[in-house]
């Protein structure tokens, strides 16, 4: 009765003086969103005088009066009370069914679990079963209080009898309350009103009263019980039907507090680990050690996908390649990238570009199983080379610069050239889709699938460089 009063006089506060409660604040919030979600979170902490003096002095509602009656009557759990106070939220009709069918299977459960067969029978025949499609019968009500009153209550089963919630029941009378034929219950659509584990159907409720004791019931349906956390979970799955501006969310405000940590979180990824404990006082923070996050320049000048870039050594050029087979220059020293040349290198898909050790000359290789040399920074073509016989997917200059490998992945085919065209070197092994050579030239790294393969780069006396190709 005191929480009722309480509750009664937070309802008869007057309009605050402090703001009317449609205002909206420097963040764009009404005023009263953001009393009502700071209310919730004090009544949820157990400051209920704080939470009342704040109702005092802001003039708003932490619920509408009809939907605080309404929470209060669930919580207390006066069913007939609650079920009343549905008609005040003003619901649409599949909502408020809904509602009613949550509301009086927590009753349903309830009254199993103080044993009171013929109240739950009564919630089942009177409450549940008008809510449902007429897809199912429930029996008369004689066959319902045969059940109620069948057997002993010393909560053993004797004589063919079942135990319902510590009570016995005639076999043939829970037949008739449809719990033992039929199918589980474990229907969709209209029907089927919610609450998979606990019942969604008046059938699967009603086999509920086969449970010999309380804790086959609560282990079945995976009800904790009246006197557990099943209220405020009732509460929760009645948020689905009820709009939130009725009925908040539980624990609003610490969900939306959790979901601006994780949103920091997610838009600002640790690049180097550190143990960060999100804080409600500052903001998500990770040390990113210098690396640029945000374009601040997009390039455009390619008509399909751009599959390779490549800076010069001095880091005054950017070479772009792409599926369109065209090669475009850049500018790097100018702020905006300005395009020095485009380059209609290849009629297929470029694949790798490289810029010779000096910067005068670029490799380019295709799809059109060609590598050519370019001239820079005029763009114009030096050399084409024609030897292998699938798409190149790869070039790599030696230090020197008056030597380059070039592969073939399709054609398992990797070929040493000089800048005469001539293919000094060529062997055939795994498929290889990218190379790299060592800063002194002396390893050459091939990779070929899951793996890496190192090969040894020697010079013969006249000074001509060789692979090692037995690890190839």
């Amino acid at each position: 009765r005191a929480a009722r009063g309480q509750e009664a006089r937070r309802m008869s506060v007057p309009e605050s003086s402090n703001g009317s409660p449609t205002e909206l604040l420097a963040s764009g919030f009404r005023r009263a969103d953001v009393v009502r979600l700071v209310t919730q979170c004090l009544h949820s902490l157990g400051y209920e005088r704080a939470a009342s003096e704040l109702v005092d002095e802001s003039g708003v509602q932490c619920w509408p009066e009809p939907v605080s009656r309404f929470r209060a009557a669930l919580l207390h759990g006066e069913w007939g009370a609650a079920d009343a106070l549905i008609t005040n939220l003003h619901l649409p009709d599949p909502a408020s069914r809904r509602v009613r069918f949550l509301v009086h299977r927590q009753h349903y459960l309830e009254r199993l679990e103080a044993h009171d067969a013929a109240g739950a029978l009564a919630c089942l025949r009177e409450r549940l079963a008008p809510l449902e499609q007429p897809h199912f019968a429930l029996p008369p009500p004689d066959g319902c209080a045969a059940i109620a009153a069948a057997g002993g209550g010393d909560g053993k089963s004797g004589n063919g009898g079942v135990t319902v919630a510590g009570r016995e029941a005639a076999p043939s009378a829970m037949a008739r309350c449809g719990a033992g034929g039929g199918g589980s219950g474990d229907r969709s659509g209209d029907g089927d009103l919610g609450g998979a584990r606990l019942g969604g159907s008046v059938q699967e409720l009603s086999t509920y009263l086969l449970c010999r004791s309380v804790e086959e019931l609560k282990a079945r349906s995976g009800w904790d019980g009246g006197g557990g956390a099943s209220r405020r979970l009732l509460l929760d799955e009645l948020q689905e039907h009820i709009p939130p501006s009725l009925l908040l969310p539980e624990n609003r405000l610490e969900t939306l507090l959790q979901q601006a940590v994780r949103w920091q979180t997610l838009h600002a990824p640790p690049l180097t680990p550190d143990d960060v404990s999100p804080s409600l006082f500052e903001d998500v923070s990770f040390r990113h050690d210098g690396l640029p996050r945000e374009a601040s320049l997009v390039l455009e000048g390619h008509t399909d996908e751009v599959w390779c870039v490549a800076f010069s050594h001095s880091g005054a050029a950017l070479a772009s390649a792409s599926r369109d087979g065209a090669i475009v220059l850049w500018e790097a020293t100018n702020p905006q990238f300005a395009r020095r040349a485009l380059i209609p290198a290849h009629s297929g898909a470029i694949a790798s570009v490289a810029w010779s050790p000096d910067d005068t000359l670029l490799l380019s290789c295709a799809a059109d199983r060609t590598v050519k040399l370019w001239n820079c920074p005029a763009g114009g073509c030096a050399a084409t080379f024609r030897e292998h016989t699938e798409a190149v997917t790869a070039v790599v200059w030696l230090p020197s610069g008056a030597h380059f490998l070039s592969s073939s992945s399709a054609g398992k085919r990797v070929i040493l050239w000089d800048l005469g065209g001539n293919a000094l070197q060529s062997w055939h092994g795994p498929r290889v889709t990218d190379l790299a050579v060592a800063a002194d030239g002396a390893r050459l790294l091939a990779v070929s699938g899951c793996t890496v393969r190192s090969c040894p780069l020697t010079a013969g006396s006249d000074g001509t460089p060789r692979v090692g190709t037995e690890d190839v």
